[in-house]
């Protein structure tokens, strides 16, 4: 696996964040969804709902709390608008 993740980000395609996580560039991420049947979006989406209603469920956390985590918010918008354009 890391083998595959570093000829990737030989490419530029993808990015290490940490030792067990990446990102992927929105070219490619966007290029990848396009080419999706229907079906496969569908399958997604199915996937998709339950992780959004459970941190949708979660009590709000002030911003300026010491539990509030800016990076996983991000990376939760970034999905839901994905799931908006899907």
């Amino acid at each position: 696996m890391k083998a595959s993740i570093a000829l990737l980000e030989s490419f530029s395609l993808v990015k290490s964040t940490t030792h067990d996580s990446f990102t992927i560039h929105s070219v490619v991420h966007t290029w990848a969804r396009e080419r999706l049947q229907i079906t496969q979006k569908e399958k997604i989406i199915k996937k998709l709902l339950p992780v959004l209603n459970r941190v949708m469920s979660q009590e709000n956390i002030n911003r300026e709390s010491p539990e509030w985590n800016s990076t996983e918010e991000r990376r939760l918008l970034v999905h839901l608008n994905i799931s908006v354009n899907f």
